[in-house]
């Protein structure tokens, strides 16, 4: 633990392979985000917004770590959880050469019309309605539950106030571990 906890600090790790240690600082070592912030000297949101790469697909991922895209490229992309488009996207951005900028921009258009364009091919969003930006204060809710329980959070709200809210797990470990960060005992 201490070893791995030394090598982050001291190497000259790419974002990826960064996220990856915290991660499994978190998951093998029970780590919090505060805990891990305080122990790195860095923010809570620095940690839960580089760990949030690890969401994106392992070929978004392998542009990121070859240093052909940023984390500025691809940070936006986070906000559609479709992997396709994440991978076309990523190849588009990387193929024209665009800016950050331009990429916000490309997001927010495709969240708009609820389709993407690469090449010859067209996604079309499952449900478009899915990926209209929730209410900033359901935003904010959302954002600080994933980093307090360092995992992908979606906050689905209905017409009528109703909603879902569904948080991801990756492994039985980090299904215990969400639990008991919820101060639950159910196992």
């Amino acid at each position: 633990e201490i070893a791995l906890i030394e090598n982050v600090q001291r190497e000259n790790l790419n974002p990826i392979e960064e996220a990856r240690a915290y991660e499994l600082l978190q998951t093998r070592y029970g780590y919090t985000q505060d805990k891990l912030a305080k122990r790195m000297g860095k923010s809570r949101s620095a940690i839960a917004n580089n760990v949030r790469l690890l969401a994106l697909p392992e070929d978004v991922q392998q542009m990121v770590q070859d240093g052909k895209l940023t984390v500025g490229h691809v940070r936006p992309m986070l906000s559609i959880d479709v992997p396709e488009w994440q991978s076309h996207f990523a190849q588009e951005v990387y193929q024209c050469n665009l800016s950050v900028r331009d990429v916000e921009k490309m997001v927010k258009k495709a969240l708009d019309e609820g389709q993407v364009s690469w090449q010859d091919e067209r996604i079309l969003f499952q449900n478009k309605q899915k990926y209209k930006k929730l209410p900033s204060e359901l935003r904010v809710l959302q954002d600080q539950l994933a980093e307090r329980l360092s995992t992908k959070v979606n906050i689905k709200k209905n017409r009528d106030g109703s909603g879902k809210l569904v948080i991801e797990y990756y492994s039985e470990e980090d299904l215990k571990r969400l639990f008991d960060a919820l101060q639950g005992d159910f196992y």
